[in-house]
C-alpha cells in the first residue's frame, strides 16, 4: 500500500537522518501565515501543502521572495484557491540540485542526482547509481555532472562538494533502512557553506530490494560422466543429430545415450526408446524434442534421478501462454525432484576441457583457451564460436547459453566461471537480469576482467529481447549504474566485444594510462594521438634517454617524440631495425605502459619483421595494427597472435581496447 509523504512530513523524516533541511511550517490561515513569516524573517516562501498536488511549480503552487506582510497575504490568497493549507519557510541561495530515490524491478532502490529546479527534465543533466552507495560512488556522482566545474571554483563561486557527497551518503542509508517507494529531493541548494534541502516528496512503498542470495555449484553441469541426448535424431540437420556429431567431434571422455523411440541406432550408437530404458546412471539430459512434449519427458528425468537439465528447445515463455504454463510446469516438476535447469530456448553448455557440449550449432574444431562466455541467446553462442575459430587467434574455456533462464542464471554462471580455473576473462551478452541484486554483489567481488554486451538499451530492443528469451530489460541508465560501481567493461557492439576480449586473453591489463605509438606516417600518429586522449588515455612523455637512444636510428634533421613517426628511421637503417630498436627502447621506457604498433600489410612493400622474444620477457602490452591489404593482413594478422599479441584494423581501433583494458581494471571510467 503507498503512501505519499506530504512536504512537512518528509522533512521530519529527512533531519532524523542527519540530512540538512529548510525548516518548514503549516499555515492554515493568512493570519498564520504573516504570524510565521514574522517569526521567521523576510523574506520567504509560500507553498501550496496537498496529497493532490505533486508538481507545485506547475499548478502555480510556489511563490518565491516574498518580502513584506502584504506580499504574503497576496501570495497566500492566490493559493489558498488550490488548498487553503500552505508551507511558509525561509528563502534560500544556492545553486539548485536534485537527489532522488527510485525502484528498479531488478536491481531495487537506485539514487539519482543532478541539476535541478524546473529545468531538471529539460536540461537531463544527471547521474545513476544503485544502492548502497559508498564514497567513492558519491564523489564520481558529483563529478559526472556537466556542471562539476562549479564544485571545483566558477566566476568567484564554489560551491560545497562535501556536503553534496554526505548528503549523497546519508539519503542511501535513508533509502536502505525507510520503506522507500519514491524520493524527490528538489530543489536541494548548493552554495559555499552547504547543501540543504528546501522541497521534498517522499512515497512509502512495497519493498522491491531482494536480499543476495547464495549461488548454487554448477560445475556438475559441465563435466557430467554420462549424458543422454532425448531426441537424437538421423536425419541430417536435425538438433538431435548435431548434438550428437558435435560429442563425437570433439571427443567427449563421458558416455553418450542417444533416446528416440523410433529409432536403434544412431552414427554408430545404440539407441533407447526413453531415458528410463538407460542402463546406467544419467548426470545430463540434453533435451531436443517439442516443447508440447517436455513436461511428459521431463517426469521420466525425475523419475530417474537426473540432476541437471539443458532445454535447448524453444517455444516456451519467450513465445507464447501455453509455452509459459508449460516451462511453469516443468520448473515445478525440477524444482520438487531437485534438478536444475539451463535453459530452454538455448544451446546450453560448451565445455573445451572435456569436450561436452549440447550445442546445436556444429562446431568444426576445439581450439581451448581462456575465455568463458555468457550469453542469453542461444545462436549467438554458436555463431560466436565460428567467427573466433574463423577469424581470431584466441581460444575458448567454457560457455553457458542461459535463453529463458527459468532457473539457472546469470548469476551463478558468472559466479562458476569466476572459479574456474581455465578461465582468465569472461564475456556476457545480456539482454536482461534475472536477480540484479546478488549480480551486483558478485561483480563487486570479481576477480578476473568481465566484458559486457548489453542489448535492450532502446525500447524496441527491449521488446525483441522479450520476444526471443523472456527477457524483462533492464533500464539502460540502471545499469550503466552498475557498470560505473564494478570493473566491468560495457562495450557497444559484437565486434568490440570480440576485440576486447581478445586482448585481455592474450595481455594483462596496462599499470596505467600512459601510452607509447609507433607508427609508419605522420597522419596515422595524429589520429592515434586523438585516439589515445579521446579514451581517456595518455600519451607518455618519453623519458630523456629513450630520446637520446632513438635519435640513433632517426636522420638528424627529424625530430623524435611520441607518437614515433618511423618512417624516417625505416629509411636511415631498414624496416626490421628500425621497428624492433623502436620497440625495444619504448619497452625500456618506465613512464609507457602500453605500447601501440602500427605497420603496413602490401603485397608490394616488405613486412617488418617482429623479433617476439623482449616483447614476452618485458610483459608490457603491445598492441598491433594492421592497415593494407586485406588477406597479407589477415595472414600477417595470424602469425602475430600466434605469438601471443592482438592484432587490429588501425591504431585508433587499438587505443579504443587499450581503454577497455584499463576499464578491467577500473582505472579508465
Amino acid at each position: 500500500m503507498e503512501r505519499l509523504l506530504n512536504e512537512f512530513e518528509s522533512k521530519k523524516l529527512l533531519k532524523k537522518y542527519g540530512i540538512n533541511v529548510v525548516d518548514t511550517y503549516v499555515a492554515n490561515s493568512e493570519s498564520e501565515a504573516v504570524e510565521i513569516g514574522r517569526k521567521i524573517g523576510y523574506p520567504v516562501v509560500l507553498k501550496v501543502l496537498s496529497h493532490e498536488v505533486i508538481h507545485k511549480t506547475e499548478h502555480g503552487g510556489v511563490i518565491l521572495d516574498i518580502r513584506n506582510d502584504k506580499e504574503l497575504i497576496e501570495a497566500y490568497r492566490r493559493i489558498s484557491k488550490i488548498s487553503k493549507t500552505v508551507t511558509v519557510q525561509r528563502m534560500v541561495d544556492g545553486f539548485e540540485f536534485f537527489v532522488g530515490v527510485s525502484s528498479d524491478q531488478a536491481f531495487g532502490k537506485t539514487i539519482a542526482f543532478g541539476s535541478g529546479g524546473v529545468l531538471v527534465s529539460l536540461l537531463k543533466d544527471f547521474t545513476l547509481r544503485i544502492i548502497p552507495i559508498d564514497r567513492r560512488d558519491a564523489e564520481e556522482m558529483v563529478e559526472e555532472l556537466k556542471i562539476s566545474k562549479i564544485f571545483h571554483g566558477y566566476r568567484n563561486f564554489k560551491a560545497n562538494r562535501e556536503s553534496v557527497i554526505e548528503l549523497l551518503l546519508k539519503v542511501s542509508e535513508l533509502a536502505e533502512k525507510e520503506p522507500i517507494k519514491e524520493m524527490d529531493l528538489n530543489p536541494v541548494f548548493v552554495n559555499e557553506s552547504g547543501s540543504i534541502v528546501a522541497d521534498a516528496r517522499i512515497v512509502f512503498g512495497e519493498e522491491l530490494r531482494r536480499e543476495t542470495r547464495e549461488v548454487e555449484d554448477i560445475s556438475f553441469l559441465f563435466y557430467p560422466k554420462a549424458v543422454a541426448v532425448i531426441g537424437a535424431s538421423r536425419k541430417e540437420g536435425k538438433p538431435g543429430n548435431t548434438i550428437l556429431k558435435n560429442l563425437i567431434n570433439l571427443g567427449f571422455r563421458g558416455k553418450v545415450f542417444p533416446v528416440n523411440p523410433n529409432a536403434d541406432e544412431i552414427l554408430g550408437m545404440k539407441v533407447f526408446p526413453s531415458i528410463l530404458d538407460v542402463p546406467a546412471d544419467v548426470d545430463v539430459a540434453i533435451i531436443a524434442v517439442p516443447s508440447k512434449y517436455v513436461v511428459d519427458i521431463v517426469r521420466q528425468c525425475a523419475e530417474k534421478g537426473v540432476k541437471g537439465l539443458i532445454i535447448i528447445t524453444s517455444g516456451f515463455s519467450e513465445g507464447w501462454d501455453k509455452g509459459k504454463e508449460i516451462e511453469d510446469e516443468v520448473v515445478k516438476i525440477c524444482r520438487n525432484a531437485g534438478i536444475r535447469i539451463v535453459g530452454p530456448n538455448t544451446t546450453g553448455i560448451f565445455n573445451s576441457e572435456n569436450g561436452f557440449t549440447s550445442s546445436f550449432a556444429f562446431i568444426p574444431e576445439l581450439r581451448r583457451g581462456n575465455v568463458g562466455i555468457i550469453a542469453q541467446t542461444g545462436l549467438f553462442v554458436g555463431i560466436l564460436l565460428e567467427h573466433i575459430l574463423s577469424a581470431h587467434g584466441f581460444g575458448i574455456s567454457k560457455v553457458v547459453g542461459l535463453g529463458n533462464k527459468c532457473d539457472v542464471d546469470e548469476c551463478e554462471a558468472l559466479a562458476f566461471l569466476l572459479s574456474d580455473k581455465d578461465t582468465k576473462v569472461i564475456g556476457m551478452y545480456l539482454e536482461g537480469i534475472k536477480d540484479g541484486v546478488t549480480f551486483l554483489n558478485i561483480l563487486k567481488k570479481a576477480n578476473k576482467p568481465i566484458v559486457v554486451l548489453k542489448s535492450g538499451k532502446t525500447e524496441a530492443g527491449a521488446e525483441s529481447a522479450i520476444s526471443h528469451t523472456a527477457s524483462l530489460a533492464v533500464s539502460d541508465e540502471v545499469f550503466n549504474a552498475l557498470v560505473k560501481q564494478t570493473k566491468i567493461v560495457r562495450v557497444g557492439d559484437f565486434e568490440e566485444f570480440i576485440d576486447t576480449l581478445k586482448a585481455l586473453s592474450f595481455l594483462n591489463p596496462p599499470k596505467g594510462k600512459r601510452v607509447g605509438v609507433i607508427h609508419y606516417t605522420g597522419a596515422g600518429c595524429v589520429t592515434a594521438a586523438d585516439a589515445v586522449e579521446e579514451n581517456g588515455l595518455i600519451i607518455s612523455k618519453f623519458e630523456g634517454r629513450t630520446l637520446n637512444k632513438l635519435k640513433k636510428i632517426f636522420p638528424e634533421w627529424h625530430t623524435v617524440s611520441n607518437p614515433v613517426d618511423l618512417y624516417p628511421a625505416i629509411e636511415e637503417v631498414g624496416v626490421d631495425a628500425a621497428y624492433n630498436k623502436a620497440l625495444e627502447v619504448l619497452l625500456e621506457d618506465s613512464n609507457v605502459d602500453s605500447i601501440i604498433v602500427a605497420m603496413w600489410a602490401s603485397k608490394h612493400f616488405s613486412i617488418p619483421k617482429i623479433d617476439f622474444e623482449p616483447l614476452k620477457e618485458f610483459k608490457k602490452p603491445v598492441l598491433f595494427c594492421l592497415e593494407g591489404d586485406i588477406d597479407v593482413s589477415r595472414r600477417v594478422s595470424v602469425e602475430i597472435e600466434r605469438e601471443g599479441f592482438p592484432v587490429y584494423s588501425s591504431a585508433t581501433r587499438a587505443a579504443k581496447i587499450l581503454s577497455n583494458m584499463l576499464k578491467a581494471k577500473g582505472k579508465v571510467k
